[in-house]
């Protein structure tokens, strides 16, 4: 698979997650960054980086930031900037979480850096979940 179609699997993955772990089942709030989506439909920019899924459900009131990562792409330091921006915003809203989509090879990797940049914000209460047994 080549990397964009990677990201794209990674991206519609972690978005049935979202819907059927946190949402009941409930797409509708479900923002995404894809190609496919109209300007209208896609997330907010949120400290200056658009992430690749935004969901405010305001029937449970759960703040969600979803970011997909290619395996190269994770350790990159523009991924750096975009995480601690998302997780910056998460840590000043109630009921957030961040959502991080990685090649199952990469979990441990993606796990460990959230709690890296977790420490050097100081904001280790921020709830982040890595999404394993994707593909890539």
């Amino acid at each position: 698979m080549s990397e964009s179609v990677v990201h794209q699997v990674l991206v519609k993955r972690m978005a049935d997650w979202v819907a059927e772990e946190l949402l009941g089942g409930n797409s509708a709030s479900i923002l995404l960054d894809s190609p496919s989506i109209k300007l209208t439909g896609r997330p907010p920019t949120i400290n200056g980086h658009v992430p690749d899924l935004f969901a405010d459900d305001k029937t449970s009131r759960l703040l969600v930031i979803g970011e997909a990562k290619s395996a190269r792409d994770l350790e990159t330091d523009r991924s750096e900037k975009q995480i601690i921006a998302f997780l910056e915003y998460c840590s000043i809203h109630k009921d957030a979480l961040f959502v991080l989509a990685v090649p199952w090879h990469r979990t441990r990797l993606a796990r460990n850096l959230l709690r890296i940049w977790k420490g050097r914000m100081g904001s280790q209460s921020v709830s982040t979940e890595v999404l394993d047994m994707l593909p890539g």
